[in-house]
């Protein structure tokens, strides 16, 4: 039931979509939407062959007899003569076979020219074992080819046999496949050119399935069976096919398709095409075709690029990925074999015959890509009369590839999903080679490879990394932002292969291209933050990469990458750029990470002073990169006994012990813990120095631990503490104060090392001395940096966030445990029954400390070194107990899409659009419903407006109700921090779930709710405990059977007071436009807190003993109005920098409710029972009383944010509702029903954001939901 509040349509107040759509949307950083983990699934499978090797021996063997015809071949006429492109038949036999036997060896040189070749011609038995014996002993583990040419023998037997000639070559003689594989062995790769070369295929496999099968019989591994079977095998044709015969071929056109492919496709193009060729075009003038193969800009040259473009192409379609990496990717003479059997069987099947090979192929020959090749082709040799002819004639390259350039484009605009991949992927690496097209292949590239981490996976599968390896060494400075790109892509997904690709671009020097990118102040800041990136994963845990980034002279990376943080022509060139900040910080992290002369190399930069800006920048992200390089800066500093090093620890310690106070950020406060446990380390002694002589004196009885000479007090902030002389490494004396006794165990938990105590009485006494002798104490005698951190781990162990208290017990515990270790030793029951007893507290007493400390204040260091280091040789107590994966998890954002458009660089996020469209249909229903308030207005019946219309019983009394602002969902909350999800239109239970059920605090009480992004997709419900910490979860709190989860949380306020006193918890209230937190309660101070940038941006002392009941901003005046406990309305004016404060003395008790209704009215409600409307311009009277203190008192009072009514609850078990000008417009005082029950004594009271329901909760644990009904 809806209507619309009088004096609300100010033009300035009405609320529209371009307002709605404006407004700025809180905790949408990445840190809130995802936990901060490495992210598992982002690994790719290797892409780089295990067993890579090079073909280093070739054994050519030529059974070719010229002049005798084998007896079981009849052969045409005429017939097929030529062997290696020569006619046997031009010259005597031997000279022939000779020169057939020298060419075929400079053809497979084209191929591997730096392979160990031998040549026997018509050979014997023995002088084929003779060679490959002595080439497999050669070649080690590598791979051997032998080539057999069987034209002038006999067809292969069925029985495995091939065959060679006697010593008179008067006899042919049998040579078994089954020796041939024992004097190959294995890695091997056979070519068979002979008829029925299928036949020795399939006696290979079958004496390789022999070999095996005889070695398991006797017991023995198979592994060299399955060696010998996994060879590559090449045949010319199946087991029971002839060679092609027709005179047009050679004789061994499949060696030719082998060995000379460019030349062998281009006499088989004619043969084929010639009858659609221009007649002016001869096969001599194609055989002159000009140019060279390995030069791309030559006609010759490029039909040889395009043809590698195209077999490759063709094999990445069809072929299963391991079978192309193996064929393709781990050997170059293989690869380029199978690249030629590709065109073979093309070539061959036109002559009816079938080349086979192992690992069998699918077919290829049909494949569409061939027709690109035939159209390749067919330009290049129509351009031949021209070229032979007109030395003037300039060659028209082949619009080949930029065809499918443009192919692959179409692919791209299609979209990011995941599909079948794109064929063209091939020939954009092989574009990579050209200057011509390199820019706009790049720029695809990094197009596709933004598409996800699927994408980047099938690049590096496919070849990529070889070729923008190579192409670091390029000095053109438009590569830069694309290949920066492209690398940040490679090395954010490629997690298996890191290692390696460290190692290789090491050697070739690839960091300085991304030092030199760093040091170009003309890239953009994006491209720079890339640059750090692939520099920070480029000396992640490796060390060559640490001593090359740091040796160079003129691009040394520490000094490089500080320059960054300082400003150049008056403007910080950063300022900008979160991203390149904390990739900075990371970079700096990394580099230092045990290696001292880069730590040192900062000392001399004053690193740590450049980093200390960062630790207040407004992004968490930043903040978290800087302390995660500090943390670095301080582990395991060299040089710790000098006073230098000593120096700038104690100034990272005195920056970052206070940093916990005003940060609200989780991720922020783990890292603090990180980097705080390097500190803790560094002082190790000094640590357990304190953890005992505290404990010596928490009975009390001694004031002054034993050992300690008494120096004057030092003040830190509000720490009160006496400076003692540096420890001298001795043992700490056990002290004279009596020790509890009780039963002890410890527990040996690996990640908390927990001590636990069995006497629960004893536990509590202990604790209570423990706090009385607390380290605020004027007299406590402890440095002050120690103290400080001390606290600061203490306080982060009752953190809100479950994973940064975690961190922060194992620290803080792992202390206590070495000191009790420590204790034990040295004989101090007192120490040890006392240091268990402080273990206890932490674990078993969960009420947070009552400590008050500063808020901002910069504390103020001892002027004493802190070196000692060793207490009995202790190793070091806290190093990597805590490891957080922040580093990693931020890595995974470069692996994540974000849609590189041109070649300028250009980055959008691709989910920009999509949450566009889903916030704009979400405020589209928001204004439905604010838009219905008027439409409402004349069908609400005022008397019937506390109808009933849901009751439900639950467990214990709910304390604080919630309507979901655009859901018929009501939220409720009960003292054991248990929230409940109601669906009141249907009267369900929708969610259950606990607030803080996390062993963070002991029984926090829920103070108070309200909804963050009301307006958008991603409403949020932040919770508010009586302990300070605020708790923010996501809107799955509304989805059935769903734990929802917890966006963040921190401590609002560090000065709340004991819990015994707490009165009114803690309290807040929202600012969505400038997305700002207000919150107040049992403090002293009024805190703002910027939910932005997760910081706390003011801390307003309240000026007086009273507290703060009840707060309420104006978003349009900037006004905030906080009723206070005595009466009294405080007035914040946020227009000014120094928020202006007024007081109203406006009622003479406790202020329940203040509330901003309409454009200047402020309704404020007190204890005593008087209700009272302000005029905020005139606040010295009130505009009106709605209701009398004379009515009676009060117990919790609620005004409709858009409506005329107010609801009241007094102590006689009723609740009134009442307008504005004081007339009751209804009353709830019992339950519907039949014989209703009388209502319980009400503990809140709360309204639907814009319809006309209430919400009320009584101690009899009763919720209901009151409305009107619509007249009709």
């Amino acid at each position: 039931m809806l209507y619309k509040m009088n004096g609300a349509d100010n033009e300035d107040q009405t609320m529209t979509f371009d307002k709605l759509m404006s407004l700025p949307v809180a905790f949408q950083e990445r840190h809130h939407q995802s936990e901060v983990k490495s992210i598992k699934e982002l690994t790719p499978k290797a892409w780089r062959p295990k067993d890579r090797m090079k073909t280093v021996s070739v054994a050519l063997t030529l059974c070719i007899n010229i002049n005798v015809d084998p007896p079981d071949v009849v052969k045409t006429s005429p017939c097929a003569r030529k062997e290696c492109w020569l006619d046997p038949f031009a010259q005597e036999p031997q000279k022939s076979s000779e020169n057939i036997g020298a060419m075929l060896q400079q053809q497979y040189e084209r191929w591997q020219p730096r392979a160990r070749y031998k040549c026997t011609l018509d050979p014997t038995t023995e002088e084929v074992r003779r060679l490959c014996t002595t080439l497999r002993r050669n070649s080690k583990e590598e791979r051997v080819l032998y080539h057999y040419n069987g034209h002038g023998v006999p067809r292969p037997t069925n029985n495995g046999e091939i065959w060679v000639f006697n010593d008179n070559y008067t006899q042919y003689i049998p040579l078994s496949i089954y020796d041939l594989q024992s004097w190959m062995g294995s890695p091997s790769i056979y070519v068979y050119d002979c008829s029925c070369a299928g036949q020795i295929l399939k006696s290979y496999m079958s004496f390789a399935d022999q070999r095996e099968q005889d070695l398991l019989a006797k017991g023995k591994d198979p592994t060299p069976a399955k060696e010998i079977r996994s060879c590559i095998q090449l045949a010319a044709c199946s087991e029971n096919q002839l060679l092609p015969m027709n005179p047009e071929v050679p004789a061994d056109l499949f060696t030719a398709c082998l060995t000379t492919p460019i030349k062998t496709a281009l006499q088989w193009f004619y043969y084929q095409k010639h009858s659609h060729l221009n007649s002016n075009i001869t096969l001599e003038q194609i055989e002159k075709l000009p140019g060279k193969l390995g030069d791309r800009r030559t006609p010759l040259g490029e039909l040889n690029w395009i043809f590698t473009a195209i077999t490759d192409t063709i094999a990445w379609n069809v072929l299963p990925r391991d079978v192309f990496h193996r064929l393709f990717r781990q050997d170059l003479m293989v690869a380029s074999l199978f690249r030629n059997f590709l065109l073979a069987e093309r070539i061959m099947r036109s002559y009816k015959c079938t080349p086979v090979s192992e690992p069998r192929l699918p077919p290829t020959f049909i494949h569409p890509m061939w027709d690109a090749w035939d159209n390749a082709v067919d330009i290049c040799i129509s351009q031949i009369p021209d070229l032979l002819n007109d030395p003037e004639y300039v060659f028209k390259n082949s619009e080949f590839f930029s065809q499918q350039l443009t192919a692959f484009q179409g692919w791209l605009s299609l979209g990011a999903q995941e599909r079948h991949p794109p064929e063209q992927l091939p020939i954009v690496l092989q574009v990579l080679l050209s200057q011509v097209h390199r820019v706009r292949a790049l720029d695809l590239l990094g197009c596709f490879l933004d598409l996800g981490p699927w994408a980047v996976n099938l690049a590096l599968s496919v070849g990529i990394f070889p070729y923008v390896l190579k192409l670091l060494q390029s000095l053109a400075k438009d590569l830069r932002p694309m290949l920066v790109f492209i690398w940040a892509k490679i090395l954010a997904i490629d997690g298996i292969n890191l290692l390696d690709c460290q190692g290789d671009l090491v050697k070739d020097d690839g960091h300085l291209y991304f030092i030199k990118i760093l040091q170009d102040y003309t890239q953009t800041v994006e491209s720079r933050a890339m640059a750090v990136f692939v520099l920070a994963e480029i000396v992640k845990d490796y060390s060559h990469a640490q001593e090359a980034c740091l040796q160079v002279i003129c691009a040394n990376i520490v000094p490089t990458l500080l320059e960054q943080l300082e400003s150049h022509n008056g403007t910080y060139i950063i300022s900008t750029s979160p991203n390149l900040r904390q990739w900075i910080c990371i970079c700096l992290g990394r580099m230092w990470a045990n290696y001292s002369q880069a730590k040192w190399r900062g000392v001399r930069e004053k690193a740590h002073e450049h980093l200390y800006a960062l630790l207040e920048d407004k992004h968490a992200q930043v903040r978290t990169a800087a302390l995660y390089a500090l943390g670095q800066f301080v582990n395991f500093q060299p040089g710790y006994t000098t006073e230098q090093s000593a120096n700038v620890n104690q100034a990272i310690g005195a920056k970052l012990a206070p940093m916990h106070q005003y940060e609200g950020s989780p991720i922020v406060r783990a890292e603090l813990i990180n980097s705080l446990q390097s500190l803790v380390s560094y002082w190790d002694s000094s640590f357990v120095d304190f953890a005992l002589r505290f404990a010596a004196s928490s009975d009390g009885t001694s004031r002054c631990p034993i050992g300690f000479t008494t120096a004057p007090p030092s003040f830190v902030g509000d720490v009160v503490v006496a400076v003692s002389p540096s420890s001298t490494g001795s043992s700490p004396p056990g002290g004279s104060c009596g020790s509890a006794s009780g039963r002890w165990a410890i527990s040996h938990n690996s990640n908390e090392h927990l001590l636990v105590c069995n006497d629960d009485q004893q536990v509590s006494e202990c604790i209570k001395r423990l706090r009385r002798v607390s380290i605020t104490s004027p007299g406590a005698p402890y440095n002050s940096i120690i103290a400080n951190i001390w606290k600061t781990l203490e306080d982060l162990t009752h953190d809100p966030a479950p994973h940064v208290a975690h961190l922060a017990k194992i620290v803080y515990n792992n202390v206590l445990h070495k000191a009790l270790e420590l204790g034990q030793k040295t004989n101090s029951p007192t120490s040890v029954s006392s240091i268990r007893n402080g273990v206890e507290s932490l674990n078993r007493n969960r009420n947070r400390r009552t400590l008050s400390s500063g808020s901002r204040t910069s504390n103020r260091t001892s002027n004493r070194s802190i070196r000692n280091r060793n207490v009995n040789s202790m190793s070091s107590i806290c190093e990597n107990l805590v490891v957080t994966e922040f580093c990693e998890w931020t890595a995974s954002a470069f692996a994540q899409p974000s849609c590189l458009i041109g070649s300028e660089g250009t980055f959008v996020n691709q989910k920009d659009a999509a949450k566009h469209e889903l916030r704009r249909r979400k405020v589209e229903d928001y204004m439905r419903t604010y838009q219905s308030i008027d439409a409402s207005f004349h069908r609400l019946d005022l008397p019937r407006s506390a109808e009933q219309q849901f009751l439900q019983k639950l467990n214990h009394p709910p304390i604080i109700t919630r309507f979901h602002p655009d859901t018929n969902h009501l939220i409720s909350a009960d003292r054991t921090g248990k929230m409940s999800v109601w669906d009141w239109a249907s009267g369900t239970k929708k969610n259950e779930f606990q607030n803080n059920d996390f062993g963070v605090d002991m029984d926090p009480t829920i103070t108070d709710m309200l909804f963050i992004n009301q307006h958008t997709a991603d409403c949020m419900l932040a919770v508010a405990t009586d302990d300070g910490a605020v708790r923010v979860w996501n809107d799955d709190i509304c989805v059935s059977n769903c734990t929802p989860r917890m966006v963040t949380a921190w401590r609002s306020s560090t000065d709340i007071i004991a819990a015994n006193d707490r009165q009114v918890g803690t309290i807040m209230c929202w600012n969505q436009q400038d997305l700002r937190l207000y919150t107040a309660g049992d403090s002293k101070s009024l805190n703002v807190w910027n939910v932005e940038t997760e910081l706390q941006e003011l801390a307003i002392p309240t000026g007086n003993e009273s507290r703060l009941s009840s707060i309420s901003y104006h978003s349009h005046n900037k006004l905030l109005a906080a009723g206070c406990d005595n009466g009294g309305v405080q007035l914040f004016d946020f227009r000014v920098k120094n928020p202006h404060q007024s007081l109203l003395s406006a009622h003479g008790s406790k202020v329940i409710n203040v509330s901003y209704v309409g454009h200047d009215l402020l309704l404020t409600a007190s204890e005593s029972g008087s209700i009272k409307l302000w005029d905020v311009k005139k606040n010295c009277e009130p505009y009106s009383t709605i209701r009398q203190k004379k009515k009676g008192p009060m117990l919790c009072a609620n005004a409709h944010s858009q409506l005329l009514v107010v609801a009241c609850a007094t102590k006689d078990h009723a609740i009134n509702l009442l307008d504005f000008n004081g007339q009751e417009l209804g009353a709830v005082k019992s339950y519907d029903g039949f014989l209703g029950k009388t209502i319980g004594q009400v503990n809140c009271l709360s309204y639907h954001p814009l319809q006309a329901n209430l919400a009320v909760g009584t101690v009899d644990c009763y919720l209901s939901v009151h409305s009107g009904a619509s007249r009709r």
